[in-house]
């Protein structure tokens, strides 16, 4: 595709990176061989290199940083909640992988791949026990935030010592 991409499709291009970025666990590279190795979405938004991939992977990133506050545990858990989705996608395909060889003579194959799904199962295992600390860590920053002072809830205190102001007659006396 010559010349830039009109807003819509450019959104929709940054959506399928996103995904395939965020959920997929793909790089750059892979992203970028997997579009120009589609007809399907090299037709719709044209050849891509990496740069352009990393241009919208940046973009990402920022929008993920905004949407994710600066604090470390936050990026910790949008990290953990990324692994947890690419050791279920790793599954899946070891999965398919098992369904490809079974009935087949090479029993040696099967038991390797049987092997390594039960590693990356123990893996998940070991991942979702450490789940618990985002969960705490989240805890204690509320309790954080309640103990810090509100802005904007304290008032500026007028001083009305100046001596102009006070009624010093006595307005309620018989004289």
């Amino acid at each position: 595709m010559a010349g830039p991409r009109n807003p819509a499709l450019s959104k929709e291009l940054h959506d399928y990176i996103y995904n395939e970025w965020v959920f997929k666990q793909r790089n750059a590279y892979q992203i970028t061989n997997t579009m120009n190795g589609s007809t399907e979405l090299t037709n719709k938004y044209g050849k891509i290199n990496v740069s352009g991939v990393n241009y919208h992977l940046h973009n990402i990133k920022k929008e993920l940083e905004d949407v994710v506050s600066d604090d470390a545990i936050d990026t910790y858990v949008a990290e953990f909640i990324r692994l947890k989705e690419g050791i279920d996608q790793d599954v899946a395909a070891l999965d398919k992988m098992l369904e490809l060889c079974n009935g087949a003579e090479d029993i040696e194959t099967e038991l390797k791949i049987r092997r390594h799904r039960h590693e990356v199962k123990l893996d998940k295992f070991r991942m979702l026990q450490d789940a618990e600390l985002p969960l705490a860590v989240k805890k204690m920053k509320m309790e954080r935030m309640r103990r810090l002072p509100k802005k904007d809830i304290v008032k500026a205190v007028v001083d009305d010592s100046d001596s102009t102001n006070w009624n010093i007659d006595n307005e309620g006396s018989s004289e």
